[in-house]
């Protein structure tokens, strides 16, 4: 018989669960990941989970390595380090995909060189996730180009050894739950902490309850961040205008102008890799996945987008419940709609 082929892009949570779930269905997985290892986002989860169900305290480094062993003992073929150049059609209505990856050369060589892979797949499954919103957000304030490297973190970098940041001053830039909880394992370090947001905060009450009556916290919503300033090698001037369009929390302060602190955090969330994915079907298969307004892909409750044979999964289509325990039962949902389609 024919080999079934199904291209997996996106070695994250969803990716490795879809492509376990293909090899037991008897499909074979082509997993796409463009970084170095696998794990996706787990690899920038530094703090014990104790949500997932089997996996007590794990670290999301920990549950990225024991997915990366489970997926490698059944054998499933991981490009990494591999990057999709091209997506065509075939003339038998299946897939061409162009891989282009890294190729060690000989040990007398000390560097790598690309190398350009073609593989036929009768199906694609998208798995590959989402990116955190970083300094990108602040292009638009004076000043921030000049800020040091340290000056400000990034996501998920912010949980990293919140010790060492132990009786600072720190801005987050950002409402949601990441923002909030990274305030209150702050202030749990004797740091004065000041959040700031464009609107009300998004996070859970309890999370902002908790941050609000907290006398070493302010928050500020409808505010934007004008102007920031190195005044001395530890500190930074932040210019902020304020508005009275949100709605307040109750215990929320407002109309702070301006402020100084040792460290800014970006805690704004995250965005969608459909992008690139649908710029290369677009132009090579004429057909363009449907997104919403945010770029996250559209599909029905069995993982099929509105281009046949391609398949989504994980958070890369879920804006309801993005985690680690919703990637990875995506990814199986996705894998058995695609063995069902493709072998019948």
């Amino acid at each position: 018989m024919k080999a079934t082929n199904i291209a997996v892009v996106g070695a994250g949570p969803a990716g490795l669960s879809a492509a376990l779930w293909l090899k037991n269905l008897g499909l074979t997985p082509i997993v796409i990941e463009r970084e170095a290892k696998t794990g996706g986002m787990q690899n920038f989860n530094f703090l014990h989970n104790d949500w997932v169900l089997g996996q007590l305290a794990l670290t999301g480094l920990n549950m990225a390595s024991s997915f990366d062993l489970h997926v490698k003992e059944r054998a499933v073929d991981i490009r990494l380090q591999c990057n999709l150049e091209s997506i065509m059609r075939a003339n038998d209505g299946g897939f061409i995909l162009s891989l282009n990856g890294q190729k060690t050369q000989s040990s007398s060589q000390s560097n790598s060189q690309s190398h350009v892979d073609k593989i036929y797949c009768d199906g694609i499954i998208l798995a590959n996730g989402t990116r955190y919103l970083g300094k990108e957000i602040m292009s638009h304030v004076a000043g921030v180009d000049l800020l040091e490297r340290d000056d400000i973190i990034e996501g998920p970098y912010a949980f990293l050894d919140v010790e060492r940041h132990k009786n600072k001053r720190v801005l987050i830039v950002g409402a949601g739950d990441n923002a909030f909880e990274n305030a209150a394992m702050l202030l749990q370090q004797d740091c004065q902490v000041t959040i700031i947001a464009r609107s009300a905060p998004s996070a859970r009450s309890q999370f902002v309850d908790e941050v609000a009556v907290h006398p070493q916290s302010t928050i500020i919503d409808g505010a934007s961040i004008m102007s920031v300033k190195k005044i001395n090698p530890t500190e930074i001037e932040i210019d902020i205008r304020s508005n009275d369009s949100s709605k307040n929390h109750p215990l929320v302060l407002k109309n702070k102008s301006t402020l100084v602190v040792n460290q800014i955090h970006i805690l704004a969330g995250y965005c969608s890799n459909a992008d690139t994915v649908n710029s290369l079907m677009l132009s090579g298969v004429g057909e363009s996945l449907d997104c919403d307004s945010n770029q996250f892909l559209l599909v029905d409750r069995l993982g099929r987008t509105n281009v046949s044979h391609i398949y989504a999964a994980g958070d890369v289509c879920n804006t309801d419940f993005p985690c680690v325990v919703s990637a990875v039962a995506s990814g199986a949902l996705a894998a058995k709609t695609a063995s069902q389609d493709l072998l019948g």
